[in-house]
């Protein structure tokens, strides 16, 4: 039981009661050093009286007591298992605090054994997305599926209400996209798209520093993703390699792949453009016939972005750029370069290292973190993980390719991310 918590105001209670009876006092006629009377209002004798009563009431009343109930964790299912990002997310779901996995979607026998050995017997496998759906009534669905069949997991799970998050790209085409989000959007469910190298510290700081104008009107950008190939990177599993190369299931080689982690950092900080001029050529002359270096152009009314994408590159490459009307932001390793524009031309251009915080909040250590922070506070997506954003760039992906295939500019249509 509570003891009444009496003993933190009773200096004042005390100092109120001495207040009392010099006042009674005076209202009885005590005189003062001039030998009249002086006479307490007697309001005033009233109100301390009131504030006393008060003050012991509350202050014998029991102490609150901290609330020591636990919030329910959040509840995954993963689907499927072909994407290697399946195995580490598994970790991810491991490592987050108030995160369970409670379910395991893959048709291919030989890849739930392998979920099984490296899972606890609790965690339930299924061969049958439905099934898993309504046996362990997730929160979540995180898709980790090859990217032509996002669609087809993403829109059952809105109509049973559960949030998802799927690897990026969002889609193999812009009509999918749009489909995917109409359907989050009627089950006011949350819809992901996980970018993982936004959640390194420098990138995700370089392009919040130009989109918020720190360099001006971001006129320009140039953004090179690129390794040696999957076949070449041994470190990827068969079953992940198969359906990168083929071109239905992935969404057109290395424009299904490289190509939308520039799109995507492109269309946060410039937004919309009018035109896309794209070229693809085959590097490594693979026997499946793979397109593996693109270049496109995107045009906007005061600006222009290039997005350079290869999979035919004798080692991994990653470069960001961007300039404005009063300087440029460049990445460098994990640090962030920043020159300001001198104001004349002969004077020295000012260059000064910028290192983003060494911590990382916990929330910000990866996809599957921040996908349950914003569950558990109903707060909305950032913009280059927004569903919105990403029918962009499957939008432009779109164009991209039809460019590629006629040699023509394209212009994008009107945004119309919500229609069918």
């Amino acid at each position: 039981m509570n003891q009444p918590n009496i003993s933190v105001s009773s200096q004042s209670l005390c100092c109120t009661l001495e207040r009392l009876v010099f006042l009674a006092r005076r209202f009885g006629g005590h005189r003062g050093v001039d030998s009249r009377p002086r006479i307490c209002a007697w309001w005033e004798v009233a109100a301390l009286l009131s504030f006393a009563i008060h003050g012991l009431a509350a202050h014998a009343a029991p102490a609150p007591v901290a609330s020591s109930e636990v919030p329910a964790p959040l509840r995954f299912c993963l689907a499927t298992l072909e994407h290697d990002h399946a195995w580490w997310t598994m970790d991810h779901i491991r490592e987050t605090p108030g995160v369970e996995l409670v379910g395991v979607f893959d048709r291919q026998e030989h890849l739930r054994e392998k979920a099984r050995k490296r899972l606890t017997n609790s965690v339930p496998l299924f061969d049958d997305p439905e099934k898993m759906l309504k046996a362990v009534k997730p929160d979540a669905l995180i898709v980790t599926a090859p990217n032509n069949e996002h669609r087809d997991l993403v829109e059952p799970a809105a109509r049973h209400r559960i949030h998802c998050l799927v690897q990026k790209p969002m889609a193999t085409t812009a009509a999918d996209a749009r489909a995917m989000q109409k359907a989050a959007a009627a089950a006011g469910i949350t819809l992901m798209v996980n970018y993982y190298p936004l959640w390194q510290p420098a990138r995700h700081e370089l392009l919040t520093r130009a989109k918020a104008g720190e360099i001006g009107e971001v006129q320009q950008m140039t953004v090179v993703n690129g390794m040696q190939g999957p076949k070449d990177m041994n470190v990827l599993t068969p079953d992940y390699r198969k359906w990168l190369y083929d071109p239905e299931r992935n969404g057109g080689h290395v424009m299904g792949d490289q190509v939308t982690y520039g799109l995507d950092y492109v269309l946060w900080v410039m937004g919309r453009p009018e035109s896309v001029v794209a070229t693809i050529t085959p590097i490594k002359k693979h026997e499946e016939g793979i397109d593996d270096l693109a270049t496109l152009t995107l045009s906007y009314p005061r600006g222009q972005a290039t997005v350079i994408a290869s999979w035919a590159w004798p080692h991994p490459r990653g470069e960001l750029f961007c300039a404005g009307s009063r300087g440029s932001l460049t990445l460098r390793d994990k640090d962030i370069v920043r020159r300001n524009s001198p104001e004349r031309f002969n004077l020295p251009v000012e260059e000064t290292v910028i290192q983003p915080a060494a911590a990382i909040p916990p929330e910000r250590k990866h996809g599957i973190a921040y996908f349950a922070h914003v569950l558990r506070n109903k707060l909305p997506v950032e913009e280059p993980h927004s569903a919105e954003l990403n029918v962009l760039v499957c939008e432009v992906v779109d164009a991209a390719r039809e460019s590629a295939g006629t040699g023509r500019r394209i212009k994008l249509k009107p945004s119309s991310s919500l229609q069918p």
